[in-house]
């Protein structure tokens, strides 16, 4: 039923008519890779998986005031994994934005407010479930080559099984620097506080201490565990222009949780590549 769901409001998102305003869509086909991902404590086997990722979207904006603008985006993407299929899924999502600038300056700031949500559905139906975000955001020019971006986030998750109901909130701060006319680079940095859920064989320790556990319908034999964390993420991103609307993508990630009512570090590395579109 949700997955029905799932493709009734992708298709929604992306044939609306909207009559007002200016229309972006976009398009995305990446190959992505992960070392381990079932966020398996460091000290353990960890199960590395390859993954193929397409999208497409559309980003509505439209002038309220002088300084005023509002934007609606809508997605649709699926992801198929390699050796893991239970977390191949289908998403569709949908956010809101208010962005507001107070001056016409070189340096004058963005600031912006956004909500947005989403409806996945995986072939584990324990991890099915919608998703829920809402963000403060701040964008800045420093020089005619070099951007900032800051935010503060809150992200909730309501799913099938408890165990993947979280709740976390976070920081993010972020520069953009265009090296070249056609090739961009941005680093990033993330904190974030709040639930984050591990694939293994927990000690007695970590099962005591979990918010919620069950056994896991994509690994088998390995019970999923949901506990409080700290997570940092540092990104680093490349975006090389080929054409007119068309650019080559690539962001590599690394993120560590270090679990707050047990001795134990997470840490998995990610890397995603391939085509953009914007048209």
């Amino acid at each position: 039923m949700r997955r029905t769901l799932c493709w009734g409001l992708s298709a929604l998102l992306l044939s609306t008519p909207l009559h007002a305003g200016t229309v972006t869509r976009l398009a995305e086909l990446s190959l992505g890779a992960e070392d381990n991902i079932a966020a398996a404590r460091q000290d353990r086997p960890q199960a590395e998986e390859q993954f193929l990722h397409a999208g497409a979207g559309l980003v509505w904006s439209q002038a309220l005031a002088t300084a005023l603008t509002l934007r609606l985006h809508g997605r649709a993407e699926g992801r198929v994994h390699a050796r893991y299929d239970g977390l191949s899924e289908i998403t569709a999502a949908g956010e809101a934005q208010g962005v507001w600038q107070p001056g016409r300056g070189f340096h004058a700031p963005v600031i912006g407010l956004s909500l947005g949500g989403a409806a996945s559905a995986f072939q584990s139906r324990l991890r099915d479930g919608q998703e829920y975000r809402l963000r403060l955001f701040l964008r800045e020019r420093l020089t005619t080559r070099l951007n900032a971006r800051a935010s503060l986030f809150s992200l909730w998750r309501q799913a099938d099984s408890r165990v993947f109901d979280t709740h976390q909130q976070g920081l993010e701060a972020a520069l953009d620097w265009q090296a070249t006319e056609p090739l961009s680079v941005s680093v990033g940095y993330q904190f974030r506080d709040g639930d984050v859920v591990s694939v293994g064989q927990p000690n007695a320790v970590a099962s005591q201490a979990a918010r919620a556990a069950a056994p896991d319908d994509v690994f088998s034999g390995q019970t999923a565990l949901r506990f409080a964390a700290h997570t940092q993420v540092v990104s680093l991103g490349a975006n090389y222009a080929l054409g007119p609307g068309l650019a080559w993508d690539s962001q590599l990630r690394f993120a560590q949780s270090d679990a707050q009512a047990f001795a134990a570090r997470y840490q998995r590395w990610s890397l995603v590549t391939g085509l953009l579109w914007r048209f």
